[in-house]
């Protein structure tokens, strides 16, 4: 079942970062991975696990990545320069992010 918010997202992925928000268990994690199909090599990646953030920290997930996802990276100290750094410097992909409102 296609949520009506996909085609908008897939929109402004084509374009721009994506951040999407919203309180607990309304289905963010979920919808980011229902569009994970559109691309060749998504990558997602959560913060809550330890593996995760520590890839996230390095930076370095899969340099082939078309769309990386980071989950729960509003948890990280420092969240908003990261992902603006990483975007302006090492952006070859579309980027989603979902925080916690």
């Amino acid at each position: 079942m296609e949520r009506y918010l996909c085609k908008p997202i897939s929109h402004d992925l084509a374009k721009k970062m994506v951040i999407l928000t919203g309180p607990r268990q309304v289905g963010k994690t979920w919808l980011a991975k229902e569009l994970m199909p559109e691309f060749k090599n998504p990558h997602y990646l959560n913060y809550d696990s330890t593996d995760d953030a520590y890839i996230i920290h390095a930076r370095s997930w899969p340099l082939n990545a078309d769309m990386l996802i980071l989950d729960e990276i509003h948890k990280m100290k420092g969240w908003k320069m990261f992902i603006k750094g990483i975007y302006d410097t090492r952006s070859s992909g579309r980027w989603l992010s979902e925080l916690q409102a």
